[in-house]
């Protein structure tokens, strides 16, 4: 095989080598963003179920509907429509108290688990670029030893040229000399 073959053999390898590890980095982070969509779907679920969905009034809410609903038995309007003001005014305000919280629950739960696929993600990314530059420097190193390789089979080429050519000198040379010699003594 020649050189030019066996680097573009060696080019060819290693091109598929890296197609490869991109291929493997995509899959491992479709799964990642997988499994992190499957996981906010099932807190999301989870939340929903555990939280309450009806509003926890206060005890004095209570107790002023009570107050209200006996006035209007007792048919007392205008002390109960009194009082439905200040139950629609509390009603309102502990409405309004449960959604904050209850979207409060949600969101830190949320920002929380955010939180760990981000930690998780960056973690994958540098797994990633960390194997990238691995397989990068061991590529790098390989080419060092192919071009080595070729490097020291010239050196060895050159060198059997050279001596070749001092072999043939040198037989020049003895052939001259004998001819020399055979020209002086007949």
């Amino acid at each position: 095989m020649s050189y030019k073959e066996e680097l573009e053999k060696f080019n060819q390898l290693w091109d598929e080598s890296f197609a490869q590890f991109e291929e493997k980095s995509k899959r491992e982070e479709d799964l990642l963003n997988n499994r992190q969509s499957k996981e906010m779907e099932e807190l999301y679920a989870y939340l929903e179920q555990k939280l309450p969905k009806q509003v926890k009034y206060s005890k004095k809410y209570l107790d002023l509907k009570n107050q209200e609903e006996n006035l209007v038995k007792l048919q007392r309007f205008k002390e109960a429509s009194s009082l439905k003001k200040q139950l629609d005014s509390m009603d309102k305000f502990d409405t309004e108290k449960f959604n904050k919280d209850k979207y409060d629950k949600i969101k830190s739960q949320s920002v929380k688990t955010a939180n760990k696929h981000m930690s998780e993600r960056a973690a994958l990314r540098k797994k990633i670029e960390i194997n990238y530059e691995i397989t990068k420097k061991e590529r790098q190193s390989k080419l060092e030893q192919l071009l080595l390789k070729y490097k020291n089979r010239k050196s060895e080429l050159d060198n059997q040229q050279k001596q070749e050519l001092l072999y043939i000198d040198n037989e020049n040379l003895l052939k001259k000399s004998k001819i020399s010699n055979f020209i002086k003594f007949p």
